[in-house]
């Protein structure tokens, strides 16, 4: 009951931040076969070093029947790619019997005082020259489970064939997927800073890309970006207000049928926030132009909305891109969770920013899993020669707006969107440093990650003989020996090149009777598995 204890911990502990991810077996992401008392290589991907060790376990239907620890400091710790090998023995050193088995890694590390930068700007997985959006796979029975996706939108008149405006695709240590770093999904991206836009992950693996070079389109992706291989899900038939809305976002709640898609409606004249729901091909209906949800003329937003994030509890959140300096308007809201009934959500729970430079020009907002923290993006106000400065990354407490950190790497930072991973570390997206960055919040943690594929224990397999040959007349008195639940065929030959099937669905064990069909010269027989 060992692995059950702990991943009731697992679930405890809403601060962990190392985790392990891409967990293969033998290079396969799905179940795989092994020998009996064969070695089994486990591959895992770690987000950043364990400082406090790594257990892998083995586990039967939940019961540990391995465990394989490593210290801190040794090989199967440290950031990137790790390998350990599972000798398929039980703690005992006796080959496990045959049957299914499952695999943990539990990553610990001993943390950090404050939030703390995870990632280089300077490794080149993390370097994006325009990065607009910025989404993680939180689906934990994905074999995509902790992928990050970042949208790169430079303008068309400077792209180059290095700097193609399109999607970036990385495991959680920055390093490229497995299929490459780079994908346009064979759709044209404008790139002229709008095109990709914002990026949303549901948890049913589908990935949502706003095209904003125009009043907004939200495209749907499998994970691995495949060219051609999308469809668009928010067309023009849908746009709010005679077509007249500019819809940032994505946010994305629900899978399947029941997926909504949330917009901020960005225009002059908006209407605030809207939700549509997908029909059974995954798109919108047919001129369905959504439900307005939180109107701006009717609740508390002064200034359009700009991007919109839903908790776990259906909590509503948006910003308000207030670009000048020291304005009075607030930047971050809080909404009720919708209650179905039809209307508008027009009391906030909770606004803050209001005269607040930290927040001007906030350009991106996203809330953790577990609706403690959320997090806001800004691109600062305006400045000499065209530029911002100001701009960082904020932290709330999602359940007062109470301000809990901010995070600025520099004086001129330009950040334009946020995204959590599932397990508590913040992402975010800085274009005037041209890179994506991730912090780890603080405090020592441990995070187990389960694998998707399984392992499949068979017998090592033993070649059918025949034997205890008996000659009686005409009759060739023969026992079949081989390995039981595998059925056999018995075939005979006088030339060793022409069989016939002489017995069939034979098992271990059975005496057979076989007729000598001819008298002269010789005649052979042999086992084989049946198909």
């Amino acid at each position: 009951m060992a692995g059950v204890g702990l991943l009731f911990f697992s679930l405890l502990s809403a601060r962990a931040n190392i985790y392990a991810t891409n967990i293969k077996l033998n290079g396969h992401t799905h179940t795989m076969v092994a020998l009996q008392g064969n070695s089994v290589a486990i591959n895992y991907i770690l987000n950043e070093t364990a400082t406090a060790g790594v257990a892998v376990h083995v586990l039967s239907n939940g019961t540990l029947v391995r465990n394989l620890p490593i210290p801190g400091g040794q090989l199967g710790t440290f950031r990137g790619t790790n390998t350990i090998i599972w000798d398929g023995n039980n703690e005992d050193h006796i080959p496990v019997p045959t049957g299914f088995y499952s695999v943990t890694v539990t990553a610990a590390t001993d943390g950090y005082d404050n939030w703390t930068q995870i990632t280089d700007d300077s490794n080149p997985g993390n370097v994006v020259h325009e990065p607009r959006g910025i989404a993680v796979n939180q689906n934990t029975n994905s074999p995509y489970y902790g992928r990050v996706f970042v949208g790169n939108a430079p303008d068309q008149s400077v792209v180059t064939l290095a700097n193609e405006p399109g999607m970036l695709k990385l495991n959680a240590d920055g390093s490229p997927a497995d299929e490459g770093s780079f994908s346009t999904g064979g759709y044209f991206w404008n790139g002229n800073f709008f095109s990709p836009w914002k990026i949303e992950v549901s948890s049913d693996d589908k990935v949502y890309i706003n095209d904003w070079s125009g009043n907004g389109l939200v495209l749907a992706f499998d994970q691995q970006l495949t060219t051609n291989n999308y469809v668009t899900v928010l067309r023009p038939d849908n746009w709010p207000n005679n077509g007249t809305a500019q819809l940032s976002g994505p946010c994305i709640t629900g899978s399947g049928t029941n997926t909504h898609i949330w917009m901020a409606d960005n225009s002059s004249d908006s209407v605030g926030l809207v939700r549509w729901q997908v029909t059974a091909d995954g798109t919108l209906a047919t001129n369905d132009t959504g439900t307005v949800i939180v109107p701006i003329t009717a609740s508390n937003l002064t200034v359009a909305p700009y991007d919109v994030a839903v908790d776990a509890q259906g909590h509503i959140y948006t910003i308000q891109r207030v670009t000048d300096s020291g304005a009075p308007q607030n930047r971050v809201f809080r909404f009720p969770a919708y209650d179905e009934s039809g209307r508008p959500e027009t009391n906030m729970d909770w606004a803050v920013g209001s005269g607040d430079d930290t927040l001007a020009n906030a350009y991106g907002i996203s809330v953790d899993p577990t609706s403690t923290y959320v997090a806001v993006a800004s691109r600062g106000v305006g400045a000499a020669a065209g530029g911002l400065y100001g701009g960082g990354v904020s932290i709330f407490n999602a359940a007062d707006g109470t301000l809990v950190t901010n995070i600025i790497a520099e004086t001129d930072g330009q950040h334009t969107d946020t995204a959590w991973d599932n397990v508590g570390n913040l992402y975010e997206t800085d274009n005037s440093a041209q890179a994506w960055r991730a912090y780890s919040p603080p405090g020592p943690n441990e995070t187990i990650t389960y694998a998707v594929p399984q392992i499949q224990v068979v017998a090592a397999f033993t070649p059918p003989t025949l034997c205890n040959a008996v000659l009686c007349e005409s009759n060739f008195h023969v026992t079949l020996l081989g390995q039981s639940n595998v059925t056999y065929v018995i075939d005979s030959s006088s030339d060793l090149i022409n069989w016939s099937s002489v017995a069939t669905n034979c098992s271990a064990g059975d005496s057979r009777n076989l007729t000598l069909s001819q008298t002269n010269g010789y005649i052979f027989f042999r086992a084989r598995v049946q198909p």
